[in-house]
């Protein structure tokens, strides 16, 4: 079976909510073996990401120590050549390292508009020049796609984000959306918080949000090819 590792966008990857299913992720054992990133489709396979929009809103939890962030990430897939059969695997990767368990709160996905129940937790390693490999949490499943005919993902996840002194770290794995076919037609990340948190941008360095305050920044990306991660500080305020 072949496989593609993507994340949009997150996610690197609005239809029908069925809310009597919850699908309860873990984290994977530490004998999973690890999987290496694959940053190219396959010879004679051509998909392209044409849209993404990806919403993330952080508020306080319960306690007022640590934070939540809940992200909804939709996805227009066009195939436009297919080799070696419809079914390939989609990969998600959520978050650096294997998070703690609580960190993950839920994890849904649908494929146009339909819940999928088959989803198998992975780890990935992703190659850095000079540095250690990062290795990155998230969730695989399998997809039937046709030449010709657009797909719709919607994704789903909910995090809890630590804060150490007062400032928590919130990364959306944008650089894995490169192995789609061509450049991504659009993409929108919009991150918001409540007014009892501060957000600052720690990347990307090379693209400047549209739109930046502290309780919100705005990306409207058109015709790119992503090189960097989003990575952003939320500091909660006094």
């Amino acid at each position: 079976m072949k496989r593609i590792c993507w994340s949009l966008t997150i996610l690197w990857l609005t239809v029908l909510l069925r809310a009597d299913v919850i699908i309860t992720p873990r984290a994977p054992e530490p004998s999973e073996p690890e999987k290496q990133f694959q940053f190219e489709l396959w010879e004679g396979m051509e998909v392209r990401l044409k849209e993404a929009d990806v919403t993330v809103q952080i508020t306080p939890d319960d306690t007022g120590k640590d934070l939540i962030a809940t992200v909804v990430c939709t996805f227009l897939l066009e195939p436009q050549q297919l080799a070696g059969g419809n079914e390939v695997t989609i990969g998600f990767p959520i978050a650096p390292n294997n998070p703690k368990p609580g960190t993950l709160q839920s994890f849904r996905v649908f494929v146009n508009g339909v819940e999928e129940q088959d989803l198998e937790p992975m780890v990935w390693k992703k190659p850095r020049t000079g540095i250690k490999s990062a290795a990155f949490f998230g969730y695989q499943w399998p997809l039937d796609m046709t030449t010709g005919i657009p797909v719709r993902l919607r994704v789903e996840y909910t995090l809890t984000l630590q804060a150490i002194r007062k400032r928590a770290e919130f990364d959306y794995l944008l650089t894995s959306g490169a192995m789609w076919s061509g450049t991504i037609g659009r993409e929108r990340i919009e991150i918001r918080c409540s007014d009892r948190l501060k957000l600052e941008i720690r990347s990307p360095k090379a693209s400047a949000p549209q739109r930046f305050s502290a309780q919100e920044i705005v990306w409207d990306f058109r015709d790119f090819e992503p090189t960097e991660d989003i990575q952003i500080s939320i500091v909660l305020i006094e």
